[in-house]
């Protein structure tokens, strides 16, 4: 009788990797044969927990005043130290990061927004390149402020960076 650890398909109980069991897990992100590539990111803290396969964006400016918006130096400092780290991206953002650069290659808590404080980035890898499954990528849990990956504008910023999704071809 076979076992679901049985990972070589010969006689029952026979595994060539003597010491190691393991269980299968199908993939639900990665697909096809385009080159993945991975790249090292700092996540911005305090943005909860990010799951693997998370649209980010990076920010890249400081966010216009809007009419009437007053800001102190501190606040300006406080968001140029921003800049350069890594967010889930957002359509309704204006600091950059509204362009979606990378696809998040692991699960991550950059510490919860009101709970756990965490004092510093998180240090984490994201894909920059490489052909994903619609349904593994996370988008966020607002409905009014998340992109729709079948839009021209996000399939077009995604595949400038080589970014292709596909659809799952299982029902």
């Amino acid at each position: 009788m076979r076992s679901e650890y049985d990972i070589y398909p010969g006689q029952p109980g026979y595994n060539p990797g003597i010491g190691y069991i393991a269980k299968y897990d199908p993939e639900n992100l990665v697909a096809g044969d385009f080159k993945n590539v991975k790249r090292d990111i700092l996540l911005l803290k305090g943005q909860g927990k990010i799951p693997r396969g998370a649209l980010l964006g990076r920010i890249n400016k400081v966010p216009e005043l809007a009419d009437g918006e007053n800001r102190t130096e501190d606040q300006t400092k406080a968001l140029e130290a921003k800049i350069g780290k890594f967010v889930l991206s957002l359509p309704n953002a204006n600091d950059g990061s509204e362009d979606p650069v990378c696809i998040l290659a692991e699960n991550q808590n950059t510490g919860e927004k009101f709970h756990e404080k965490r004092l510093e980035d998180m240090p984490s890898v994201a894909y920059m390149s490489g052909e994903f499954l619609k349904e593994g990528v996370y988008l966020g849990n607002d409905e009014h402020n998340k992109h729709d990956l079948d839009s021209w504008d996000i399939q077009s910023a995604l595949h400038i960076r080589s970014i292709f999704l596909e659809r799952s071809i299982e029902p």
